[in-house]
């Protein structure tokens, strides 16, 4: 029990931070990637570079971006971390931190992990 206690998530995070226009289509990206989720889990995949990015995720949940707290990047890749608000049907809503990975290349989600 102690061991959990003492683990704190540190996600990497370059220092050169985002950009305004950066940071708006890092944000249209994420919106995206949710609402296509929520519509089709199908589609939403081809958003990841691979499956088991979506595949950690519960299809019967609805995700809502609700703000991006911290966004940087280097050569290759856009680093972030957003407040997203998990929904359940209408019994249950919880707001989780999630750190995503994103390549700037094809634009595609390489990693999001939620802590």
């Amino acid at each position: 029990e102690e061991r959990l206690k003492s683990y704190v998530f540190e996600p990497e995070m370059p220092t050169q931070v985002l950009n305004d226009a950066a940071k708006e289509e890092l944000n249209n990206t994420l919106s995206l990637f949710m609402k296509t989720y929520n519509d089709d889990i199908v589609q939403a995949r081809l958003l990841c570079s691979s499956e088991e990015v979506i595949d950690k995720l519960d299809p019967n949940m609805k995700l809502t971006l609700k703000n991006i707290s911290s966004a940087t990047e280097d050569e290759e890749k856009i680093y972030a971390i957003a407040d997203v608000e998990e929904t359940y049907g209408n019994l249950y809503s919880a707001t989780k931190k999630y750190y995503f990975v994103i390549g700037k290349e094809k634009n595609k989600i390489e990693v999001m992990e939620v802590y």
